[in-house]
């Protein structure tokens, strides 16, 4: 499966893999057992890097929308541990996290979604719950 694979709307995802889900408050699994975060900024921050699809999100931007507020230089560290608590939560599937020249990616390959990224939902759709800004944090590719 590629990340242009949807899993049907409204069920948990049974196939083996990791599964994302953007609708409602969203959730994530790993052959169908669902993953526990250690704190909520490191699930947000999947969500987010999940729908900023291939270009990924820059370090300050992912910043701001985990922390909106705090100085960069001030939540970096911050920044540094929600994403080893994230890749902790993978697990086998941790080095998915990509850095690169201030850019944070998440390699989308084999991961279905329950959402399009070609063409995802309304924002009002996706992580119901999550106090976050989503056309502000990842742009054109929600409305």
């Amino acid at each position: 499966m590629t990340s242009d694979s949807v899993a049907p709307e409204g069920g948990a995802q049974s196939a083996p893999g990791l599964h994302v889900a953007l609708r409602g408050r969203g959730s994530v699994s790993i052959d169908g057992v669902a993953v526990g975060f250690a704190t909520r900024h490191a699930e947000l921050a999947l969500y987010l890097l999940v729908l900023a699809g291939e270009d990924g999100l820059p370090r300050d931007q992912l910043i701001e929308a985990l922390w909106p507020g705090i100085a960069p230089e001030r939540a970096r560290p911050r920044l540094r541990t929600a994403l080893w608590q994230l890749r902790s939560a993978l697990g086998d599937h941790a080095a998915r996290i990509q850095r690169e020249r201030g850019v944070i990616r998440f390699d989308l390959d084999g991961v279905t979604l329950d959402v399009s990224l070609q063409a995802p939902p309304s924002a009002g759709d996706l992580l119901r719950g999550w106090n976050v800004d989503l056309p502000g944090v990842v742009g054109e590719r929600i409305a």
